[in-house]
């Protein structure tokens, strides 16, 4: 973890499509014309990569994701939260990002110098541990958070029975028996907060005719028929959350953080090795020993090679495409007057059986079209330098070696 220059973390993934997202400066933002979405996430890079230290917008959503609850749950929810992060950490609730999604819940931002600034990979799980309390400590029924209760602990199963019993006057009946409630508990907010997690803009209208709006705690307060009205009305001047320093906050979220980095580290160090990756070819195919296939190009010419071809033939053919290799030794083969089918079986013998096909295509190419051996073709190789080439015998031979061409000597 580290303090981080906020300014530089300004790129956000923006959803672009179901399950569709692209990296985007957000400072470059234009006013939403949809439904649109933007990660709480905030990241220094353009481009995204695999467990990248971000920051984070702490946003919490109040949702009435079931039959049995309405927006009104989630708004007392909400108020429930302001209240408990004002008594624990002395957090004014004018310092809190709050909107109204339109639809079915509300929103709670604690933008990240509210978190103290800290940049970490971890930085999302520190965030999800902190909701995860705050649930827990509340009963808050429509928090889209893990309520991190233990599957063995009957009185937490007891007191979650009771807070939905506060909230709704009785037990929803889909939870009615102890199976149902663990099961909810259990997958309840597990899905809220990962990697890149997709927020609806404020002021993004819906397709409903609402907006998602921004309130004050005295609008959160006052109840849903005034936040519907302000909802059915467009968008609002978003103001934001009063900037101010809560050190409390801060140290929470720096200890949440520190927690997941180490249990993050230990996973990595408890996680065995993967297996070795087999070879992509069996050793058996291959190409040929140091030195055999040097000699089966020798044996096809009758004699020495060129230096350069030499030095190319001694090396392992490469792991990926060999084609130019095989291309400027097949080329000096013709160019010496070897058969095709021998140039072929030389080269097999250097490439290995696996490059079989390849070795056939590109010889037959090259004696088919009279390809040419030279300097240009072995330097571009890195196998051949001009120094090389003052006193090769075979320089005469070949149209396309360093000097013939042009008389340089």
């Amino acid at each position: 973890m580290e303090r981080a220059d906020l300014r530089v973390y300004r790129y956000r993934d923006r959803q672009i499509g179901r399950s569709r997202w692209r990296r985007i400066d957000a400072t470059a933002l234009p006013p939403p014309r949809c439904e649109e979405r933007v990660s709480m996430q905030r990241f220094a890079a353009a481009r995204p990569v695999r467990g990248e230290v971000h920051v984070v917008d702490l946003t919490l959503d109040f949702d009435a994701h079931a039959d049995w609850l309405d927006v009104e749950h989630a708004r007392r929810d909400a108020l429930a939260l302001l209240a408990h992060l004002d008594r624990l950490y002395g957090l004014p609730p004018e310092a809190v990002g709050i909107a109204y999604t339109g639809g079915a819940g509300f929103h709670l931002a604690l933008p990240a110098p509210l978190l103290g600034g800290w940049a970490s990979p971890e930085a999302t799980a520190a965030a999800k541990a902190l909701a995860t309390a705050w649930r827990a400590a509340l009963r808050l029924v429509t928090l889209d958070a893990p309520t991190g209760v233990d599957p063995e602990d009957a009185v937490d199963r007891a007191a979650w029975r009771d807070a939905l019993i506060a909230l709704l006057g009785a037990t929803p009946s889909p939870l009615a028996d102890d199976a149902a409630l663990d099961l909810w508990l259990a997958r309840s907010g597990r899905s809220f907060f990962t990697r890149r997690r997709l927020i609806r803009r404020l002021n993004a209208p819906r397709r409903d005719g609402r907006w998602k709006i921004p309130l004050t705690p005295d609008e959160l307060a006052g109840g849903m028929e005034r936040i519907r009205a302000l909802a059915d009305a467009g968008p609002r001047a978003a103001a934001g959350p009063r900037p101010v320093v809560c050190p409390a906050l801060a140290d929470a979220y720096a200890t949440a953080l520190a927690a997941a980095e180490a249990a993050a580290a230990a996973a990595a160090a408890a996680r065995p090795l993967p297996p070795p990756r087999p070879p992509r070819h069996p050793p058996e195919l291959g190409g040929a020993a140091a030195g055999d296939g040097e000699a089966a190009l020798r044996a096809a010419i009758g004699g020495d090679l060129p230096v350069c071809a030499a030095r190319l033939a001694r090396r392992p053919p490469p792991p990926g495409g060999s084609n130019p290799e095989i291309m400027a030794l097949a080329s000096m083969l013709r160019e010496l007057g070897v058969a095709e089918a021998d140039a072929a079986a030389a080269l097999r013998r250097w490439a290995g059986a696996w490059r079989a096909e390849s070795v056939a295509s590109v010889t037959r190419a090259v004696y088919a079209h009279g390809y040419a051996f030279g300097y240009p073709f072995m330097q571009a190789l890195g196998a051949a330098a001009p120094s090389d080439c003052a006193a090769c015998p075979f320089r005469a031979q070949f149209t396309r070696c360093w000097g013939t061409r042009r008389n340089r000597t």
